[in-house]
């Protein structure tokens, strides 16, 4: 395998890239806020977001794409067949 100017840079690149971003994604979290905003410390990330919704629509989505590349690719093998 020829190594070129190009590979050499993007593999420069990615090391310096994954040197500075180790670092910026294990900083400490901040600090609670203050007193008046109705919570005193820290609370744990057991929020109470709804993902029910968004997990229908990416099966409903999902199901569809599946479903378009599988016509896409019977139309496809059968106009190979007639050539």
């Amino acid at each position: 395998m020829k190594l070129t100017a190009k590979h050499f840079v993007a593999g420069i690149l990615l090391l310096l890239l994954s040197i500075v971003c180790v670092p910026m994604q294990a900083q400490e979290p901040p600090h609670p806020p203050g007193s008046g905003h109705g919570q005193t410390g820290n609370q744990n990330p057991n929020g109470s977001a709804p993902i029910g919704g968004g997990v229908v629509f990416l099966m409903i989505f999902a199901a569809g794409y599946a479903t378009v590349k599988q016509k896409r690719s019977s139309v496809d093998n059968s106009v190979d067949k007639l050539q």
